[in-house]
């Protein structure tokens, strides 16, 4: 195995001066665009050739399960053959994929079976991306950890709010296959921009089989008092709260509102997140957990007025305050946890941290509807936020969770 470090040593005053760093947000933030882009197009185009909503959920569900099945062995991997190599591999896999999708959408009738398989191979190469990111930003940003998740955090709520807009835009003037391409443009150009990342390898002497490398990425994992629990939580949430409220909000809000109003609550959320990340940035606290777990209790009313039907002026600055939450959190934890684990596991360790905050999620997705129906929507989503309230409870009660201290720089 081998970890990598940037050729350029020396901290630099800021991340937004490191050419490594740039390159590497400009590759996530292209290619995330291009992945929100993609939901948008394809349900127009297969809606347009007269699928239903059935054959779309299964076609968008089909990235799914590739990412939960692999995404372990793709942080073993990214461990064994270093992050940025297998990364790149992956973008050359989706940009191969998505474009034949957006070839067969071009025709006009497009195959099932053909959709189907390019999302499931999308979704097989993206767990293979997605743990490098962890192992690549303390290479890319040495010094500037917390201020380089906050700047990744920033450019994941703009993908979030531009993404879908483009593609609407993409779609009215010209055609859903070519915000597809587009998607598919963008896992080139962030291939590209990590390939131009200049890093030095640096050998760790031991050296795993796959089935050593995940026994050994388990025993780092469930050792750690402070860390297995999160991972827990976050698996829970994303079958009583993640999961039924992506479904439910969705029809709630739609319905009431229309697509306008709706989409106007996920950019007021994606604001948010831009806002926490940028607060994230300037924030030192001594316990970043602890305060990033209370931060996220700025997501706790939107669930609940969601399901009771508070309207627009309500509902507005709790979409902001629960994006704002939501990106703190995720800034003190992807910090703590590069800053504390050591780097030949830390692509592993990420793995099961995605692993578990998917796991359940499909699970929720599937039950909201039959819940909802069964139980009231808001009965279901008032579940959510008191479930959100347990999680955080139980997290502060771990003490090995809330007294972690900052790790170094």
């Amino acid at each position: 195995m081998a970890t990598e470090v940037t050729q350029e040593a020396p901290a630099v005053p800021s991340v937004w001066r490191n050419r490594h760093f740039l390159l590497f947000f400009s590759a996530q933030t292209i290619s995330f665009v291009g992945d929100m882009m993609l939901p948008v197009a394809l349900t127009v185009a297969m809606l347009a050739a007269g699928f239903g909503a059935s054959e779309v959920g299964l076609v968008l569900a089909a990235h799914i399960a590739p990412m939960v099945v692999l995404m372990l062995v793709g942080g073993v991997l990214a461990d064994r053959f270093q992050a940025r190599r297998m990364m790149i591999v992956a973008d050359l896999v989706r940009l191969v994929a998505i474009g034949l999708m957006a070839v067969d959408v071009a025709g006009g009738r497009p195959s099932l079976w053909l959709l189907i398989a390019t999302q499931a191979v999308t979704g097989a190469a993206t767990a293979l991306y997605q743990p490098g990111v962890a192992g690549m930003v303390p290479a890319v940003a040495p010094g500037h950890l917390k201020e380089a998740n906050a700047a990744l955090r920033i450019g994941i709520s703009l993908g979030a709010a531009l993404g879908p807009m483009g593609a609407g835009i993409v779609v009215g003037f010209a055609a859903p296959a070519t915000a597809i391409a587009l998607d598919a443009a963008s896992f080139a150009v962030s291939a590209v921009c990590l390939s131009v990342i200049r890093l030095v390898a640096v050998p760790t002497p031991r050296r795993e089989n796959l089935w050593q490398g995940m026994r050994h990425g388990w025993y780092e994992f469930r050792s750690r008092t402070w860390l297995w629990p999160v991972i827990a939580v976050f698996a829970l949430l994303g079958l009583t709260l993640y999961g039924p409220f992506q479904v439910l909000a969705a029809t709630v809000l739609t319905d009431r509102d229309g697509a306008s109003g709706y989409g106007l609550m996920m950019s007021l959320f994606g604001a948010g997140a831009a806002a926490g990340g940028l607060v994230a940035m300037r924030m030192r606290p001594r316990f970043p957990l602890r305060t990033g777990i209370i931060a996220l209790l700025g997501y706790l009313p939107v669930p609940f007025l969601v399901g009771q039907g508070a309207p627009p002026v309500l509902l507005a600055p709790a979409f902001v305050a629960a994006g704002a939450g939501a990106s703190v959190w995720a800034v003190m934890w992807a910090t703590t946890v590069q800053t504390q684990i050591p780097a030949d596991v830390l692509n592993r360790i990420y793995a099961y941290d995605q692993t578990g905050s998917l796991i359940l999620q499909p699970v929720g997705r599937a039950l909201a509807g039959p819940a909802a129906g069964l139980l009231g929507t808001g009965t279901v989503l008032t579940t959510s936020s008191v479930g959100l309230l347990a999680g955080c409870a139980a997290l502060l009660a771990i003490p090995a969770f809330r007294r972690l201290p900052a790790g170094p720089p």
